[in-house]
């Protein structure tokens, strides 16, 4: 549980960091100029826009680190419990016993693991097993070339990762709520003959 309270103050403080250096990052609109004819937005990357960058990274790994540690504190209160290497969130909640099925904490971590936490983790598996986030922009930003609507579209979901992270933070908080009601009952159910 250490485990949790530290990845908790990580993903608080490199948050922070991502609002910090939003209002200072590039933004290839605003450095948009006449050339040859047409408007061409170049990507000029500054440090603030790499720092942003890297702690969006952090973060969306933090935050895949924080649920697995979920699935861990799961695991323990198994009767049956799965070796470390097999122990990651999504699998935990497919594991809990279909007697807890009706528990609101059960309800609540398995809503969240078929919809916020696979749209998180979308981005984090591209993150970790493709390109980071700032390649990617950049990569994206040669293929748009001087298509304004895409740029926006570009820099809309850039601007929005501080927000989303701040959701998440929420989210963890009811995930520790959640987990704590069905960790009770499954205590209950497993370990009350035990003094």
């Amino acid at each position: 549980m250490d485990d949790l309270s530290l990845l908790s103050d990580s993903i608080l403080y490199f948050t922070a960091h991502t609002y910090a250096f939003l209002p200072h990052i590039n933004d290839p609109l605003r450095q948009g100029q006449f050339f040859g004819g047409r408007m061409v937005y170049p990507n000029l990357v500054n440090m603030h826009s790499k720092r942003y960058d890297m702690y969006v990274d952090i973060v969306f790994e933090k935050l895949y680190a924080f649920w697995n540690r979920i699935g861990t504190a799961i695991n323990f209160f198994l009767p049956n419990q799965l070796p470390n290497f097999k122990v990651n969130f999504p699998a935990m909640v497919d594991n809990i016993p279909s007697q807890f099925h009706n528990n609101k904490g059960y309800m609540w971590l398995k809503d969240f693991k078929e919809n916020k936490f696979k749209e998180f983790n979308s981005y984090r598996k591209s993150i970790v097993h493709d390109v980071t986030t700032g390649i990617d922009f950049a990569h994206e930003h040669l293929s748009a070339g001087d298509e304004r609507e895409t740029l926006q579209r570009m820099m809309d979901t850039k601007h929005s990762y501080p927000n989303l992270f701040k959701e998440h933070m929420i989210l963890m908080k009811d995930g520790l709520l959640n987990l704590n009601i069905l960790l009770k009952e499954m205590d209950a159910t497993y370990f009350s003959h035990i003094q």
